[in-house]
């Protein structure tokens, strides 16, 4: 997750998937990575595009999103939900 506000937030993403992969690296099945874009509600302080987003979250084999928490708390919440399921039935 990093903030569409944030450069540094977004920056980070790289490493903390490298991370995540290397914890899991022989464990089966391999985590689900889901990259989100939050605060996209405060548009006019954008810094990182839904482009980038979108060609990162490509890189890196992961689902991705772009929410405002604070104007849909439930689109959140499904995002959560559906990666919960999906894992699950990975798992199977």
């Amino acid at each position: 997750m990093y903030s569409t506000t944030d450069r540094v937030s977004f920056n980070e993403v790289s490493r903390l998937a490298m991370t995540i992969r290397l914890l899991h690296k022989n464990t089966h099945p391999k985590p689900i990575l889901v990259l989100i874009g939050t605060k996209v509600d405060l548009e006019p302080q954008r810094i990182v595009s839904e482009l980038e987003g979108k060609k990162l979250a490509e890189s890196l084999n992961a689902r991705f999103y772009e929410v405002s928490s604070r104007d849909d708390y439930n689109e959140v919440a499904r995002i959560f939900r559906e990666t919960a399921n999906v894992s699950r039935l990975n798992m199977v």
